[in-house]
């Protein structure tokens, strides 16, 4: 079943406070599964070693995860697992990174009193065993590959007005020769960082040095949209079928630009299908083009003219994208 999404604004008054008591609690129990990151679970380590009176420093997160330390819910340390699986540039050796991965398992166990933790010692034990240095995705060396060559074009620097589709086409160009789908998030973040999206440069964390530059963690801060939209859509028809399931899932990270990045795409279905003995994953997804592409649009979300619009449908063309012409601002 494809998901939507749809968002209101309700303004805090008087009169509208009963509704938003109402929304909160019914909010609230939704038996939900909050995935963290590796940036929240070193925070809650960090949060375990402090005075417990001592909390006017924390990240907000911990409080928010605090106030959803409930029975109905759960928390998943699996995303973050797989990032520290699949680090090329991890030093840890595979009985290294259980040990690590036991320490992350105590201190979130020590962390919440009430809401379950849905990995045991025993299935991460057996995930880093069996996949320590494999990328979870097969096109991984590819996705490594393309990283580099972006950060190669030097695309820290905005490139000139003159020179952006130039630049958007080598990058697609390159993804297309590296069998990369011109849509994935990866080829989006890297063309939203020639229109001014700071949240997709401060993800990728471009190096003027190449070998400074660390495409494991841009990899791994991007791929967390599609590895958790796979794993909500799992989760949470799982949860209709099963009865005390989750109904919802919620990714937390303490990291802002990251945060702001992940909100600009929702995964509205998965699908899978079996080709010999691999499997090809199909993702379809809504993105928030202004968001993305800032330098082509106005502050009320419409496009900057005619000119605007033009630049924005030859991106569109050139990753795939349905055409569907926006409104600009003379409209």
């Amino acid at each position: 079943m494809k998901k939507q999404q749809f968002s209101m604004q309700i303004q805090v008054t008087p009169e509208n406070r009963e509704f938003i008591e109402f929304y909160q609690q019914w909010s609230t129990a939704i038996p939900t599964l909050f995935f963290l990151d590796l940036c929240t679970i070193s925070h809650i380590k960090d949060s375990l070693e402090r005075d417990p009176d001592d909390i006017l420093t924390e990240p907000p997160s911990l409080a928010d995860l605090r106030l959803n330390d409930l029975p109905q819910n759960g928390i998943s340390y699996l995303p973050a697992l797989m990032e520290k699986a699949s680090d090329t540039n991890s030093n840890f050796s595979v009985e290294g990174l259980i040990d690590e991965a036991g320490r992350d398992l105590t201190a979130l166990k020590r962390f919440f009193k009430h809401a379950r933790l849905v990995e045991s010692v025993e299935l991460v034990s057996t995930y880093v065993t069996d996949l320590k240095g494999v990328h979870p995705e097969i096109l991984g060396p590819s996705y490594h590959e393309f990283l580099n060559f972006v950060n190669s074009l030097q695309i820290f620097n905005k490139p000139a007005a003159s020179k952006r589709l130039e630049t958007v086409k080598a990058i697609c160009d390159q993804a297309g020769s590296l069998g990369i789908h011109k849509g994935h998030p990866l080829i989006l973040a890297s063309l939203a960082c020639i229109y001014g999206c700071v949240a997709a440069k401060k993800v990728f964390k471009f190096k003027q040095d190449p070998s400074k530059f660390s495409s494991s963690n841009a990899l791994g801060d991007i791929q967390i949209i599609q590895r958790i939209g796979k794993l909500s859509q799992l989760i949470e028809e799982e949860g209709r079928r099963t009865p005390g399931g989750f109904l919802r899932t919620h990714f937390v990270t303490d990291d802002t630009h990251l945060k702001d990045f992940y909100k600009y795409f929702f995964i509205n279905e998965v699908t899978s299908d079996e080709i010999g003995d691999s499997t090809r994953t199909t993702y379809e997804m809504t993105v928030k083009a202004d968001k993305l592409f800032p330098d082509l649009f106005n502050v009320d979300g419409s496009v900057r003219g005619d000119a605007g619009n033009e630049e924005l449908l030859k991106i569109y063309a050139f990753v795939g994208f349905p055409v569907e012409t926006p409104p600009t601002e003379d409209a």
